[in-house]
């Protein structure tokens, strides 16, 4: 998905199922495509709605139809799509559109990916700038067409989806002016990295943070977004996080009771805007797949969070985890997730960055920050190497995979050491693999855990031992 049309995707595919004959889809895909015309999916998408985009071809402003479509869209009278009827749309393109899937870039596998990925893609398309009131995806498809001076067409939207060099290159003369680095693009941005981090390595997306800076994305302010149970906006959500930090919780999932207002719920790990395409491979066994994909978890029903009221406990009025249920040893209780970036040092130990020049790590004083991956500059699989084709610095890198939920994550963030709460702990961390194959830290029961009992592990020497 591309910059300005993320949210732009939801309407491209109620559109695609409102035909029932489509030019250069299978019989089996245009069957799928036609099941959607009716039914709970064509109430929660709107697909009659859609029409009128459609209908504006290539000759004018597509801005005005998609404008109507979006009210219609996010209406408080529109039902939000359940995931029984997205599971349900998204089986039969899978099973009628086998071929057409088989390119990325085709309509059905962008159809596919708002299934898939309804709820930020929804969120996207029906937030709104709070200076205006204006939808977001047409407030900044009007900035492009006023600095460009031509028009965004329905062509110009299937053209950037489908991957056309020739708009993504007038997409980042428009970008280059900085009058796109705005809370809306930034809300937008923020959904298309949700949905696909890869994002960031594209041209447009490097286009964008070289712009705009490389945290852009990650904080979003000047923004209402629409409640989880209909298109109705929530409050504007305002930068709660200090510069670098996740988005604001607005974005996402609801998380679960007791969570704080300041950081951003995930219920995927995310990649860092810096995060380099070229170590994607390394979070995966071979065949790694070309993109980091990881598929959403929920808040684990055995566990609750709850803020530590007893006077002597370390970590007094913070927040801790806690057994809703009686748990048995070796128990796989949580994932650990969190925003995943990338250090490098060189030969002289030197904290350097992906083409050997000195910075800073800005997650060396987390709290949160958890190892998944090293590899010395000799490690044949290290891509910034000393076997490295890849590499543009001074000389061959060390790299460091962490996970840190310092700004984002989820429940797991609330494990506490168990030092000065109990005599050992009953739950450790493991280095383990997520649904889609991805590494990932997890929380693991040691022992027997009763209900009511807080979890707590070792956070090593290490950690310690910097901190004292």
């Amino acid at each position: 998905m591309k910059l300005a049309t993320v949210a732009a995707a939801l309407a491209l595919a109620a559109g695609a199922n409102a035909q029932i004959s489509i030019p250069g889809l299978s019989t089996g895909c245009t069957t799928a495509f036609a099941g959607f015309i009716v039914g709970d999916l064509s109430s929660c998408l709107q697909v009659t709605a859609l029409l009128p985009v459609l209908s504006s071809g290539g000759n004018s402003s597509a801005v005005p139809a998609l404008n109507g479509y979006l009210s219609s869209l996010c209406a408080s009278s529109t039902p939000t799509c359940t995931n029984a009827t997205l599971s349900s749309a998204a089986s039969r393109v899978r099973n009628g559109c086998t071929q057409e899937l088989a390119n990325s870039a085709s309509i059905p596998s962008v159809i596919l990916t708002v299934l898939d990925n309804y709820t930020p893609i929804q969120k996207a398309a029906c937030s709104k700038n709070t200076t205006n009131n204006e939808f977001c995806v047409t407030d900044s498809l009007n900035t492009i067409q006023n600095i460009s001076g031509t028009d965004v067409t329905f062509n110009t939207i299937t053209s950037l989806l489908g991957g056309s060099a020739d708009v993504e290159s007038q997409l980042q003369q428009v970008l280059g002016t900085g009058d796109l680095c705005t809370g809306c693009v930034a809300g937008i941005y923020n959904a298309a990295l949700e949905i696909n981090s890869g994002v960031a390595g594209s041209s447009v997306g490097q286009a964008v943070t070289g712009q705009c800076g490389a945290d852009f994305g990650m904080n979003v302010t000047g923004v209402s977004t629409p409640s989880a149970a209909t298109g109705t906006p929530s409050q504007a959500v305002q930068s709660t996080t200090p510069s670098g930090g996740a988005a604001s919780a607005t974005w996402g999932t609801a998380p679960p009771p007791a969570w704080p207002e300041a950081v951003a719920y995930l219920t995927r790990a995310r990649l860092a805007p810096s995060f380099p395409h070229a170590l994607v491979p390394l979070l995966y066994t071979p065949p790694a797949p070309t993109k980091f994909g990881p598929r959403p978890t929920t808040h684990p029903s055995i566990l609750a969070i709850k803020v530590v009221t007893a006077p002597g406990h370390p970590a007094h009025g913070q927040r801790s985890l806690i057994a809703r249920k009686r748990l048995d040893a070796k128990t796989f209780l949580i994932p650990y997730l969190g925003i995943l970036h990338a250090d490098f040092t060189d030969a002289h130990g030197r904290r350097v960055d992906a083409c050997g020049q000195p910075t800073a790590s800005a997650h060396e004083a987390s709290d949160y920050d958890l190892s998944l991956v090293r590899l010395s500059a000799s490690d044949v699989r290290n891509p910034f190497g000393e076997t490295s084709t890849l590499q543009e610095g001074q000389g061959p890198l060390h790299v460091s995979i962490g996970v840190d939920a310092a700004q984002a994550g989820n429940a797991a963030r609330f494990v506490n050491d168990f030092r000065g709460i109990a005599t050992a702990p009953n739950a450790e961390f493991r280095l383990g693999r997520g649904d889609a194959g991805e590494a990932q830290m997890e929380v693991w029961s040691t022992r027997r855990i009763e209900k009511g009992d807080e979890i707590l592990v070792s956070y090593g020497k290490g950690w310690w031992g910097a901190r004292t």
